[in-house]
């Protein structure tokens, strides 16, 4: 269970970093248009 529930932080984790970088490409691309 503890290694169940590592795995869905680290998941969780980088879910959240991939829509940070989404929603930074697509500000960048709003400024830069």
């Amino acid at each position: 269970q503890i290694i169940g529930r590592t795995a869905e932080t680290v998941l969780l984790s980088f879910i959240t970093k991939e829509a940070q970088n989404n929603n930074a490409k697509v500000l960048i691309g709003r400024y830069q248009g």
